[in-house]
């Protein structure tokens, strides 16, 4: 499963079917596998999707990056870098478990 994001609310929801979640979770497999979609670039083993949205974001002022993801406290924003601008997205890619197919 792979969709864009930067919403929390969206890799919540994901983590709830998910055994692996990248990239809150490391994994080769799911880098390599977000790195084919078109349009990803690689900063620091994160895939991003640069210049996704339009040059307001896809909210227009409200950014939902600056939410609060995990239990570390801190925003999406600020655990990955390449969300500082709001035009970027996380490519996200998980690894469905069994019990939920």
């Amino acid at each position: 499963m792979s969709t864009f994001t930067r919403n929390p609310s969206i890799l919540r929801m994901m983590a709830h079917v998910a055994s692996i979640l990248y990239p809150i979770q490391q994994s080769d497999t799911l880098r390599s596998l977000a790195a084919l979609h078109p349009s990803t670039t690689l900063i620091g083993g994160i895939a991003y999707h640069i210049h996704r949205y339009g040059e307001s974001g896809l909210f227009f002022g409200e950014d939902p990056a600056d939410r609060l993801y995990g239990a570390s406290g801190v925003s999406l924003k600020k655990q990955f870098d390449g969300l500082k601008s709001v035009r970027n997205a996380l490519v996200v890619t998980a690894e469905v478990r069994k019990d939920v197919l």
